[in-house]
């Protein structure tokens, strides 16, 4: 597992990706696990602080208590378009609760600074602890990333399709420790 600090240092061009991808909604989706173990794909706000990735929610949000009985969670970026030119990020890893006091006033401080809004305990803080990071882009989009993509050790780019400029797509994946990535 990684600290998004440590994605950041080991992929810039990817992270970048990330990051633009993110910002352009300030929303994500994120994929928990219910009791039963089907899935559940909610909205969510997250805040980059000090190189690590954090998340909550209302105190006894379903999508929280699915993190707390099982942390295995994925986020994805929005898509807005059915070309997939945009390309869409998603990251997997575990949601680890927030605990410390201190921790969680720094983190709703910095929300505060950023959005005008601080939660109100008591509520939901998790810090994400990255496994993998993957990206996908179709067609047109693909001169606009790859460059950025292949110019970032450690990811794993892969081409498919005959024209790849117009018909094909690219699949990037980056995994905590360098270890091989599973299928986007």
């Amino acid at each position: 597992m990684a600290s998004w600090a440590e994605f950041e240092a080991n992929a810039p061009g990817f992270a970048q990706i990330a990051a633009e991808r993110f910002e352009a909604f300030k929303v994500l989706l994120v994929g928990t696990l219910r009791k039963d173990g089907s899935p559940r794909v909610t909205p969510i706000e997250f805040e980059i602080i000090d190189g690590e990735f954090y998340f909550g929610g209302l105190w006894q949000s379903k999508k929280c208590l699915d993190m707390e009985r099982d942390p295995r969670v994925v986020f994805h970026s929005a898509v807005t378009k059915s070309t997939g030119e945009e390309g869409d990020v998603k990251v997997y890893g575990l949601a680890r609760v927030v605990e410390d006091p201190a921790e969680r006033h720094h983190a709703g401080d910095v929300q505060f600074q950023r959005t005008g809004f601080r939660p109100e305990e008591p509520y939901h803080l998790f810090r994400l602890d990255v496994r993998e990071v993957g990206f996908v882009v179709f067609s047109g989009g693909i001169p606009r990333f790859r460059e950025q993509l292949e110019s970032s050790p450690g990811v794993s780019v892969r081409l498919h399709g005959a024209d790849v400029n117009t018909s094909g797509y690219l699949v990037a994946t980056w995994k905590a420790g360098g270890q091989a990535a599973t299928e986007t």
